[in-house]
């Protein structure tokens, strides 16, 4: 279209992505295998992903078909330069922005902007306890951080590191030692 440089909206190609969080091995090594993974998935992508949830709610209902975590990224993408006071030029500043997909439970989006990179999440803030995104949120960060800095990171196995709270948090539900009482389990019943 002549006009295609005057268009806003979202022209968005959902690719559903399998997540296997039990392999083990480096960053670097399960990062390789997610993204063999994409390339796997992104072959079918003629048969997207809105249309593979709407078969998924139709067959198992919808509660199956809920997809709850979104990887947005426009990295690699040419987008316009400037400077961190004015990232977007001829759009403005940024204020606010917010997505809001349904069953998405977080959307984390990725942009280079004004040769640094913006990293967002929107979350359904009612789905986690107090702390919980914002703990999440800066313990990604730091990943990021620490991926872009170095080769530690990418050859370790768990580089992050787990908010304090959290791990008192744990602690505490774990802490299940209680003093036991004398005699068979039966016997009070019979008593």
């Amino acid at each position: 279209h002549p006009h295609v440089e005057r268009l806003i909206g979202d022209f968005t190609n959902l690719v559903l992505l399998e997540v296997d969080t039990e392999s083990a091995g480096t960053f670097a090594a399960r990062a390789q295998n997610l993204q063999r993974r994409l390339w796997q998935d992104l072959e079918h992508r003629a048969y997207g992903g809105v249309r593979l949830l709407r078969e998924v709610a139709r067959h198992h209902g919808p509660e199956r078909a809920a997809m709850p975590v979104v990887f947005t990224s426009v990295l690699g993408q040419d987008m316009p330069g400037g400077s961190p006071a004015d990232p977007l030029p001829g759009l403005g500043h940024v204020v606010s922005a917010v997505s809001q997909t349904p069953q998405v439970t977080l959307d984390c989006q990725v942009v280079e902007v004004a040769g640094g990179l913006s990293v967002s999440w929107d979350a359904v803030e009612a789905l986690f306890p107090e702390g919980v995104l914002d703990d999440a949120f800066s313990t990604y960060v730091s990943l990021v951080e620490e991926l872009a800095d170095g080769e530690g990171a990418w050859e370790s196995e768990c580089p992050v590191v787990t908010p304090a709270g959290h791990v008192a948090v744990v602690a505490g539900v774990n802490a299940t030692e209680r003093s036991l009482p004398v005699g068979l389990l039966h016997e009070p019943f019979f008593e």
